[in-house]
């Protein structure tokens, strides 16, 4: 089964806080009906996210906390955080192992690929149109992916470094009308996880590379 992407458009962002409101009675684990506040919820998400503290890599980042609403991403800056603990419920899983998510926070559109947590030769594609999950599908492997080589936990990815890495892109571009387009984590080489940040501005379009820990890699390419 595919999912359409929506086409390009105005921006989808006031749709998240929708999408917040009903994910958050899903990733609750306290029985509580109805709504809860931002700080209860973003405690539970990070729980859901890193409910196994020895998760990170030794040496790694853990990360607590994420984006601000009112910081550059705005009120979407917290889709990658809310997609991914959607996937944990779904999967039954402490931690997360990927080899790449994309999220779209224009069009709220995003894809993680993981490993399936209790078939670990299996990897999974997850797809959310509308920062809603529309389900996922099994990802084709050929005999030499040696996609196992290229997984990262989510758990090593830090979160609260998300607004300052979206003010160092904003400030690359230098356009007073720029924005923050997506992000992207990928490992391509084994061991490695680069993060592609998407800026554009009513005249330009870019991408600026950082490291997994937050740290600038290299400018507008």
């Amino acid at each position: 089964m595919r999912w359409g992407r929506a086409a390009r458009g105005p921006s989808r962002r006031p749709l998240l806080l929708a999408a917040v409101t009903t994910l958050a009675t899903v990733v609750t684990t306290t029985g509580c009906v109805g709504a809860i506040d931002r700080d209860e919820f973003d405690a539970e998400l990070r729980s859901r996210v890193l409910a196994a503290g020895a998760a990170a890599p030794e040496g790694g980042v853990t990360p607590a906390g994420g984006p601000s609403p009112d910081g550059p991403l705005g009120a979407a800056g917290s889709f990658p955080q809310v997609a991914i603990a959607e996937v944990l419920e779904r999967t039954g899983g402490a931690d997360l192992e990927v080899t790449q998510m994309t999220f779209n926070f224009d069009e709220l559109f995003a894809t993680i690929e993981a490993r399936n947590p209790t078939a670990p030769a299996e990897f999974d594609m997850y797809v959310f149109v509308d920062a809603r999950l529309q389900g996922s599908e099994p990802v084709q492997r050929t005999s030499g992916d040696r996609l196992e080589e290229r997984l990262f936990a989510v758990s090593s990815i830090p979160f609260d470094r998300l607004d300052d890495m979206a003010a160092t892109a904003l400030d690359e571009l230098g356009a007073p009308d720029g924005r923050i387009t997506s992000i992207t984590w990928a490992s391509v080489i084994p061991g490695q996880v680069d993060v592609v940040v998407g800026v554009e501005s009513e005249r330009s379009r870019e991408t600026v590379r950082f490291a997994l820990d937050g740290e600038l890699v290299r400018g507008l390419s």
